[in-house]
């Protein structure tokens, strides 16, 4: 069985993986509960999670590192962002 996210308005677990990576704060992609038909973006949030996981690649990259620590360490800041923005990273519902 997959896992599915809750709709933050109805509460039934209606979302799915695929749909919640699909949503972008700076393209404003939506998605829409097949249950009660609310329509939802990514939060704001997201930009403070890149810009906080964009700084610990620029200190990674500048320090004084071997090339293979480096390329580890921005490998597993990778996946811990994915991680984070997935299912971390609130939706909230759209506003036009």
């Amino acid at each position: 069985m997959r896992k599915m996210f809750k709709c933050p308005i109805c509460g039934e677990e209606t979302i799915s993986i695929k749909d919640k990576r699909k949503l972008d704060y700076r393209f404003k992609t939506k998605i829409k509960c097949s249950n009660c038909n609310s329509v939802f973006r990514q939060s704001y949030i997201a930009a403070l999670v890149l810009l906080c996981f964009g700084l610990v690649g620029v200190l990674i990259v500048t320090r004084n590192f071997n090339l293979v620590i480096k390329c580890i360490l921005i490998i597993l800041l990778s996946v811990l962002y994915f991680y984070v923005d997935l299912y971390l990273v609130p939706i909230v519902k759209y506003d036009e």
